[in-house]
């Protein structure tokens, strides 16, 4: 047997020859689970991950489109008892690189909770190995005049009008209490920001992998790129409790 069918496609109710499976392999793991224990028990990481695109890559400096980018770590999970954070890139597991962002979500799956495992991270520009036990997938059960007059100088550059984050604010716009980044107001129409699909509303909680606590910090790290002759900044940006990372173009 080289695989076993999940579904088959029939437009007209008979068989017309076409039909999805899985690895054999893959179902293997999963009969011998459910004779031993049971159930299923998946390795689990608590991590949001992303692919890493030609800008992505550009933005971190690095040459290949390989890896998975961590976009958000779960508060008390594996992830963030082993030290990850938001804007590391994983590069390898237990020694075996990671062709791209896929690999990595298979790889825990796989493994058994309690494993231990050992990641490959690139963070700011150096590696370093952090090792991380995996814990079991959980049970799928289980703008107002306070704003105005923030802009801050980043606007010019990559089209962003900025706010830092207060009680106030975080509650005009339904944002969690601790929500941590600085607001954006307003995005300047055809800008670089536009462009990168950043819109007003969103929080900017990260710039090229350090957290960003005020609109002048960004605007400083924007500025400190441009001296450097960067083609462009990373952001993670957050909106309605989706976190993604996007690369912004930085405008001559």
């Amino acid at each position: 047997m080289i695989g076993v069918n999940t579904a088959i496609w029939s437009p007209s109710g008979g068989s017309v020859g076409i039909g999805f499976a899985v690895p054999s392999t893959l179902a293997k793991s999963v009969v011998d689970q459910l004779m031993t224990h049971g159930g299923i028990a998946r390795g689990w990481l608590g991590v949001q991950i992303q692919a890493v695109t030609p800008e992505v890559a550009e933005s971190l400096g690095v040459p290949e489109l390989k890896g998975a980018l961590v976009a958000a770590v779960t508060p008390d999970s594996p992830a963030a008892s082993a030290g990850l954070r938001a804007g590391d890139l994983i590069v390898a597991m237990d020694g075996k690189a990671l062709d791209d962002f896929k690999g990595l979500p298979r790889r825990v799956a796989g493994a058994e909770p309690g494993q231990r495992a050992t990641l490959e991270v690139l963070r700011e520009g150096k590696t370093r190995e952090l090792s991380v036990t995996l814990g079991r997938t959980p049970d799928v059960e289980t703008t107002a005049s306070a704003d105005q007059g923030q802009a801050s100088p980043a606007r010019g550059q990559l089209g962003l009008q900025l706010a830092p984050l207060t009680p106030e604010t975080r509650k005009r716009h339904g944002l969690p209490a601790d929500a941590e980044g600085v607001l954006v107001l307003d995005v300047r129409k055809d800008s670089p920001a536009a462009r990168a699909g950043i819109r007003p509303g969103s929080v900017v909680v990260m710039i090229d992998q350090s957290p960003v606590e005020t609109p002048d910090a960004l605007a400083k790290k924007v500025r400190q790129a441009y001296d450097e002759k960067r083609p462009s900044v990373l952001l993670l940006v957050e909106r309605e409790g989706d976190r993604r990372f996007v690369a912004v173009k930085l405008e001559a």
